[in-house]
């Protein structure tokens, strides 16, 4: 009887046209051996990855499948200590269990570059992320083949090199490509997205696909034969290749395995009309697609629908302390799932807090195990072999890890292969909410702190006259404060008062008082004897007799300090970059609206510096990302002091950071400014015993001369500071 194995599959994402397919091809090949596949998500957004750093699954699973970057291979190393079998997809491994498996994307880009050659294209570029990943690296080397062996006599290779591989990195290679002025005449791009990409900006910039310039791709997505002109492209059997995977640990894990170190799968180039043919035989299918496609969006819309319901359900349950905060999964194809969170901050252990699905018992509430174990049996056996597939994601945010969401269900072509699963964006959701979820606890459990003071200890209380002249002051009160009851009486409770509060207090409170006879939950700040600052919470009742009119006013104070403090820290989860305590985007855009508006009224100017550091990749290579992280910190303290109360330093991300000064006189004090901050930014930092010098290179725009949005004030300067790096890289040279 042949042995059901656990398969291990890690991989940045399971989802998309790429990692789906694969994902599929791999379940199918599990599916015929009667296998569970066990698949880790490693990098929670599409945009940022984080290094994986778990021993998720160390001991359910029998082989690996490790996908592109999902794991280093020093980490993959301590999670395969036993050197179980392993093969990996798209890149390769020095272990000697190891096997290398892709497309054949060599033979393929270099067919599709001969192609472009014979259409009598001449000054053909490559565009790709380079240096990252082995696939991409081999289609390159397919194209400089092409080149040199069927290209003329001293033909120029040419590189413009992206990002990434998805449709942002094109668009970003699209904008180089404007800014150089067409240099090409064709474009041979590393994946179809960055094709998408780079057609969509030349076009809306009134580039004609093919007549301007040719844009082919690589991987035949869905959306190519639909693309206007439809894209030329290689076509890769990702499929396959999964499939060939799945095939390859298997005769390994029974030890029939003789094959080669590495296996390639075959490649088609696909030939439509942005090459510049004039004939596309996939155009009549186009119609077909196109009914698909609204099937399948309408399916989607329904389900994301659905779900926003249960989400938003869930949400609020999460926030209230209640156990269904995976109910949500009931309107998805998931049959099943535990929600475990880290009970170590070296993310060694986890509790499970939730479950979902009768397939999982309820017994497992509340138990710890080390991560290697997880998924534990119980999880394991909730798996219907020959149709789910057990995904685990982690749920963490910038600044914290918080825990594992494991998911057993049906796999579905359709939707794992969509673009970006709609259910993924469920799981950061989940992780900032429960994070907040943290703090609101908190905040809560210091409400009650309080209100139990209030209801069962004395509370602060001052007896004024209705002049607000001190007559008497409780012991709390002067416990609280560290006022001697003498100095108090006779003075005005206003002068206990911080400037600002004051000032609300006499137009709030006295006039109030006047009319209602009472005034609730005023956020006022007192002064304390030792000169601190209270955040409290008044209440004030103006007290009358019959015949006398007004005689008394009780004020009533309750601290509610940490509860401000818990506020703003929520608040600023949202604002801040928690790497450099700077505003982050969001914060950047609200400041620039408010500045905007202002500089509408009073007529001004807003100056907006775009500073990106030259030369951190090396560093961040050199001295690793601690010391990266270091630098950045160094440059943010440095932008810091460059800017006044009203000005604005931010973190766009990665290198990149933003000033803004509103209130300027015209372009001339914004270079002043500018050179001002690159000259503070080449203040050396020491750095593992060596200093190093920063340079930046600034761009500027103004508003509203160069727009009359933060997104056009942003790209104006963010061209201008390419302009400014190209200058500084040819003064070196």
């Amino acid at each position: 009887m042949r042995k059901a194995y656990k398969i291990g599959v890690i991989s940045p994402y399971l989802d998309g046209y790429y990692f789906g397919n694969l994902m599929y091809g791999i379940h199918l090949e599990a599916q015929a051996r009667g296998a569970q596949v066990l698949a880790i998500q490693t990098s929670p957004d599409l945009i940022e990855k984080t290094e994986y750093r778990m021993l998720l699954a160390k001991q359910p699973v029998d082989g690996w499948i490790n996908i592109l970057d999902g794991v280093t291979d020093t980490f993959f190393s301590e999670l395969n200590p036993d050197n179980k079998p392993f093969v990996c997809i798209g890149r390769k491994h020095d272990a000697p269990q190891g096997t290398f498996i892709t497309s054949d994307g060599y033979n393929g880009v270099k067919q599709l570059t001969r192609h472009l050659l014979e259409h009598g294209y001449r000054r053909i570029a490559f565009a790709g992320m380079l240096h990252r990943q082995l696939d991409i690296e081999r289609r390159y080397q397919g194209y400089l083949a092409a080149i040199h062996e069927y290209g003329d006599a001293g033909m120029e290779a040419h590189v413009l090199e992206i990002p990434n591989n998805i449709q942002e990195g094109g668009r970003e290679g699209a904008y180089r490509l404007l800014e150089l002025k067409m240099p090409y005449d064709a474009i041979v791009a590393a994946t179809d997205l960055n094709a998408l990409g780079i057609i969509e900006v030349l076009q809306q910039a009134g580039y004609r696909i093919p007549e301007d310039i040719a844009v082919c791709g690589f991987d035949d997505i869905n959306i190519a034969v639909t693309l206007q002109p439809p894209l030329t492209t290689v076509r890769q059997d990702i499929e396959r290749m999964g499939r060939v995977s799945g095939q390859v640990l298997f005769e390994k894990l029974e030890g029939r395995f003789r094959g080669q170190e590495a296996v390639l799968v075959d490649t088609e180039t696909v030939i439509r009309r942005s090459c510049g043919c004039a004939f596309d035989p996939d155009e009549a299918r186009v119609p077909a697609n196109e009914r698909e496609l609204q099937s399948f969006m309408q399916e989607i819309s329904t389900s994301v629908y659905e779900m926003g319901i249960r989400v938003r359900y869930s949400l609020i349950s999460v926030t209230s302390d209640r156990d269904e905060s995976l109910q949500w999964l009931s309107s998805t194809h998931f049959h099943s799932g535990v929600l475990a969170l880290w009970s170590r901050s070296d993310c060694r252990e986890l509790t499970i807090k939730e479950v979902f699905g009768t397939r999982v018992p309820a017994s497992l509430l509340g138990r710890t195990m080390l991560a290697e174990q997880f998924p534990s049996p119980e999880i394991t056996d909730a798996y219907t072999i020959g149709e789910d597939v057990l995904t685990l994601h982690l749920l963490q945010t910038s600044d914290r890890q918080i825990g594992v969401l494991a998911l057993v269900g049906p796999i579905e072509k359709h939707r794992i292969t969509y673009g970006y699963d709609y259910i993924r964006t469920c799981f950061n959701l989940l992780a900032s909410t429960m994070e907040r979820r943290a703090l609101a606890q908190e905040l809560r459990r210091s409400e009650a702190k309080y209100r139990d003071y209030f209801n069962h200890t004395p509370v602060m209380i001052a007896v004024t006259d209705p002049q607000m002249r001190i007559l008497d002051v409780n012991p709390f009160f002067l416990e609280q404060t560290g006022y001697v009851g003498e100095e108090l009486l006779g003075r005005s409770f206003l002068q206990l008062l911080a400037p600002t509060s004051r000032e609300a207090f006499e137009q709030t409170v006295l006039q109030e008082l006047g009319k209602e006879q009472f005034v609730d939950n005023l956020e006022l700040q007192l002064v304390q004897a030792d000169g601190r600052l209270m955040e409290g919470l008044v209440n004030s009742r103006m007290i009358e007799e019959a015949d006398q009119g007004p005689t008394h006013v009780y004020v009533t104070v309750r601290d509610i300090t940490q509860r401000k403090q818990y506020e703003e820290q929520i608040k600023s989860y949202a604002f801040t970059d928690s790497l450099t305590g700077l505003s982050n985007r969001l914060g950047m855009d609200g400041f620039l609206q408010e500045a905007m508006r202002k500089a509408d009224t009073l007529g001004t100017q807003i100056a907006v510096l775009f500073i990106d550091l030259d030369k951190f990749k090396q560093v961040n290579d050199t001295y690793g990302h601690e010391a990266g992280d270091r630098l950045l910190q160094h440059v943010a303290a440095a932008l810091q002091e460059q800017v006044g109360a009203n000005d604005l330093a931010a973190r766009l991300g990665g290198d990149e950071f933003i000033l803004a000064f509103p209130g300027v006189t015209g372009m001339e004090q914004a270079r002043a400014i500018g050179h001002s901050v690159a000259q503070a930014l080449r203040k050396p930092l020491l750095l593992q015993e060596m200093s190093l010098s920063i340079q930046a290179s600034v761009g500027i725009s103004l508003y509203p001369d160069d727009g009359r949005t933060a997104e056009e004030l942003l790209k104006k300067a963010d061209l201008a500071m390419y302009h400014v790096k190209l200058a500084n890289q040819a003064s070196r040279h």
